[in-house]
């Protein structure tokens, strides 16, 4: 039995429902009920880096493969981890909240750095069951069901555009995963229209 390859199994789920949902095209400007404005403590496409550090310390600054920076946190004795890409003006584009250790980058992980606080998610916590998201969030714009080594995996999408500021459209999408029946990631990314 390899539960690291059924943590990548939901890992490449929740990544497939990002995808599908990402080329998919929101209808109209009304928020959908999973929009999120902190996941984390931190406000997506709003925050910049010294509100992170302000929550969670210094952490590790990955190296990002581009202009765009990272923070990553992982407490391997709670199997938590969290991490916050920012866009190339500085502002958190995405927050990752992983209990899934191949859900957080290879370079976070070996930091042992340990997380001090509870993560919240918003009106969801890790854990909870696949029946309270949908109740609290409705029904996702993608849906993703498998079952590697007997084990259950489902992968939610969502998505919406945003209007931060006047003028200022955001495009929005969610990625939630669950193994047997539970929430145990969140991947959620912000992208301004340009």
């Amino acid at each position: 039995m390899s539960l690291r390859r059924e943590f990548r199994s939901a890992a490449l789920a929740a990544a497939w429902v990002l995808t599908v949902a990402g080329e998919c095209v929101a209808q109209g400007s009304a928020r959908p009920p999973f929009v999120e404005d902190r996941i984390a403590g931190i406000r997506v496409g709003l925050d910049r880096s010294d509100a992170i550090v302000r929550l969670y310390g210094r952490g590790f600054k990955a190296d990002a493969r581009g202009p765009e920076e990272q923070f990553c946190y992982w407490d391997e004795s709670r199997q938590l981890g969290v991490q916050f890409r920012l866009d190339v003006d500085g502002v958190v584009a995405s927050v990752n909240v992983s209990a899934v250790p191949d859900q957080i980058d290879q370079v976070c992980r070996v930091a042992g750095l340990k997380i001090g606080k509870p993560i919240a998610i918003g009106k969801v916590a890790l854990g909870d069951s696949l029946e309270k998201v949908v109740t609290v969030y409705g029904e996702p714009k993608k849906r993703v069901d498998g079952s590697p080594e007997g084990r259950k995996v489902v992968g939610l999408g969502y998505e919406a555009q945003l209007e931060r500021t006047p003028g200022g459209a955001r495009s929005y999408w969610a990625a939630l995963t669950f193994l047997d029946g539970k929430l145990v990631g969140l991947l959620v990314i912000e992208s301004r229209s340009r």
